[in-house]
């Protein structure tokens, strides 16, 4: 895969948690930035070298080739809505036992890769050391992600979509963090794709970390955690939720139901990770390395 080059001024200027609003006159509030973010990428240019912003040696792009060798990417064959990868013997298309069960309002979820090695250390690095200038390279992966399948059956409808909105942190969490991950990449990725980003729906519970929760406990926890903004519409569109990582789903499915009472008609999802399947290679290495 072709390096990428990220924008050196995100890290600058982002990491003071700013992130500018504009309304469009005659449409939806979208959340863009300032022009003092034009400026700083011009210093942060400057004052930031080149470095793979996963492991640290010097390269030119995020991710150096021994990282970028490491990204376990998800590639056919998969689960049809939830995009969970099936051993290769599995070569047809169908719902995983999961989805076959579940009512989620979400009509499909894709993925870049698996929360493992090189993107999960990328996910972690960017929420938790605001190593934020992964997130224009995040959102780069995720725009190829919808461009490599949009021709085939089940794929996000690219050309149908109308708006993307965040899967955003609490307020709290947000201060504590000082910035909203999945509110950046979103930012990006709608640059990207030339599509409005919409603060459509907004986080009113204050939830435990989903980290420390079964399957079932993470939908209780979320149940009520979601609404729409007031008077912001959907306004029956085809819409796509962004989140960082997809674990079983719950946050994704709670903001989707969120979406369809502001208005929208279909709800897809789009995550930089989720979950290792047990059967992976990579689920039986993080289990070796647990357990020294």
């Amino acid at each position: 895969m072709a390096r990428r080059q990220e924008d050196a001024g995100s890290q600058a200027f982002l990491a003071a948690g700013h992130a500018g609003t504009r309304a469009r006159k005659g449409e939806e509030d979208c959340v863009s930035l300032p022009w003092l973010y034009r400026a700083w990428s011009e210093v942060a240019r400057l004052l930031y070298p080149p470095r793979c912003e996963v492991c640290g040696r010097d390269w030119e792009t995020a991710f150096c080739d021994d990282c970028l060798a490491r990204v376990e990417w998800i590639t056919a064959p998969y689960c049809a809505r939830c995009n969970v990868p099936f051993p290769e013997n599995q070569t047809e298309r169908h719902l995983c036992s999961e989805c076959r069960r579940s009512r989620s309002p979400l009509l499909a979820v894709r993925s870049v890769g698996l929360h493992a090695r090189t993107l999960r250390e990328a996910v972690l690095r960017l929420k938790f050391r605001n190593a934020q200038l992964l997130a224009p390279v995040l959102a780069r992966l995720l725009f190829e992600r919808v461009l490599q399948e949009a021709d085939e059956p089940d794929s996000l409808p690219f050309g149908e979509v109308k708006a993307l909105v965040p899967a955003v942190l609490h307020p709290r969490r947000r201060r504590w963090r000082g910035f909203d991950q999945a509110a950046v990449i979103t930012y990006h990725l709608a640059e990207l794709w030339e599509m409005p980003m919409i603060q459509a729906v907004t986080r009113v519970k204050f939830t435990r970390p989903q980290i420390e929760l079964e399957p079932e406990q993470r939908r209780r926890n979320l149940a009520g955690a979601f609404k729409p903004v007031p008077g912001v519409s959907l306004d029956e569109k085809t819409v796509v939720v962004v989140d960082d990582v997809w674990t079983t789903g719950a946050t994704l499915e709670a903001c989707a139901r969120a979406c369809r009472l502001a208005g929208a008609d279909r709800v897809y999802g789009l995550t930089v990770t989720r979950a290792v399947p047990s059967w992976h290679p990579a689920a039986v290495e993080r289990l070796q390395i647990a357990g020294g």
